[in-house]
């Protein structure tokens, strides 16, 4: 096969990882049309103890004569217990005719310059984690599969990013404007490949300019789903709506969507207490990066947006928000997803008008 039959894909930037993914999905698909895609996430392989790998496994083994293509794509939370042992399954299990994509956030870059290993008996039980995850990487890369931790770019690397994003999109963009669309959209990818791709279709060759670019992030409100999170702990409700609407209006994966905001709201609401606590503002920059890293915080701007929730948000905002939260799991757990997007948007609406929160539906959880 041309394309790896393994590719882990490690980095806290969506858009980057994403595309890197898709690229090594079409290879595969191209070598294996009549492939089944199979899509797991951390929670299928969540259980007490050991991960649960028994669907992956059956996926795995050779079905011989009954059709036995597949094209996986799997989505891990961490490179912690579950996720080592994943990749040892599949270092453990792969055979021909079986394509596995894997998403993780960005991982020590010490697990890049791990050289291959052809796979052998590994005793997990009493190997740390780390030895674990990296003995698994080894046999992954000794079975032709490859690592890729991807960083965003910074800097004058991300101006060039934007000016060759729009030229992709047959727009002209000079260093200037480059440099306006870096400072405003905070250096999100996902937002800044969002509007160009817009202005492309409504403004075909069109010369970017920052009147230009106002217009549309003002009229289209193209998000993210990582800023809904943040727009909530910032107060700015109207943003968070607006980044809700966009992810959720007329998506056929609506379980999906707001599984992945409801994780992500769980996560920053999560962070508020520990972060109260340990009042990481007096931190130098390392520990203040550890602390956050260790919440599973990696971006700055949440960061910011977790401590100033901290430290200004009232308690009743917190607790109504967590119960909203907590009613959109439910009503997500149950298959309800349209009840659990008005539970996210009364959350996003409760931020900018406190009289939400005294809000009683006719019909309560």
């Amino acid at each position: 096969m041309n394309c790896p039959p393994i590719a882990i894909f490690a980095s806290d930037d969506p858009l980057l990882k994403n595309e890197r993914s898709e690229s090594v999905i079409a290879a595969a698909r191209k070598e294996l049309p009549d492939a089944q895609f199979m899509i797991f996430t951390n929670s299928d392989f969540q259980t007490t103890g050991d991960a649960n790998l028994k669907v992956l496994e059956n996926e795995l083994i050779d079905p011989g004569l009954f059709g036995g293509d597949r094209i996986i794509k799997i989505y891990l939370k961490e490179m912690n217990k579950t996720a080592s042992q994943v990749l040892m399954l599949i270092a453990q299990r792969i055979r021909p005719g079986v394509v596995i994509v894997v998403d993780l956030p960005r991982i020590q870059a010490s697990y890049a310059k791990l050289t291959a290993k052809p796979y052998q008996a590994f005793d997990k039980k009493n190997s740390a984690l780390k030895t674990v995850s990296e003995a698994a990487v080894s046999f992954i890369k000794g079975r032709g599969g490859i690592l890729e931790i991807i960083y965003p770019p910074e800097g004058e690397e991300l101006i060039k990013w934007i000016i060759e994003r729009a030229q992709k999109y047959k727009l002209r963009c000079n260093k200037e404007c480059a440099q306006y669309m870096a400072a405003n959209f905070d250096g999100n990818l996902v937002s800044i490949a969002q509007i160009l791709e817009l202005i492309s279709m409504t403004s075909p060759n069109a010369m970017l300019t920052p009147q230009l670019l106002d217009r549309y992030a003002l009229q289209d409100s193209r998000f993210s789903g990582f800023e809904i999170a943040e727009a909530i702990l910032n107060g700015n409700g109207i943003r968070a709506l607006n980044a809700l609407n966009t992810l959720c209006h007329g998506s056929s994966a609506l379980a999906e969507t707001t599984a992945q905001v409801i994780s992500q709201l769980d996560n920053a609401l999560s962070a508020i207490p520990a972060t109260k606590s340990a009042n990481p503002g007096k931190m130098d920059y390392r520990s203040r990066t550890a602390f956050f890293s260790s919440l599973g915080i990696r971006s700055l701007n949440m960061q910011q947006a977790v401590t100033k929730a901290a430290f200004n948000m009232p308690v009743p905002l917190y607790d109504y928000l967590s119960e909203e939260l907590s009613k959109a799991s439910k009503f997500w757990s149950t298959f309800h997803f349209n009840e659990a997007l008005q539970s996210l948007q009364n959350m996003c609406a409760a931020v900018m008008n406190f009289n939400v929160m005294a809000f009683k539906p006719l019909r309560d959880i």
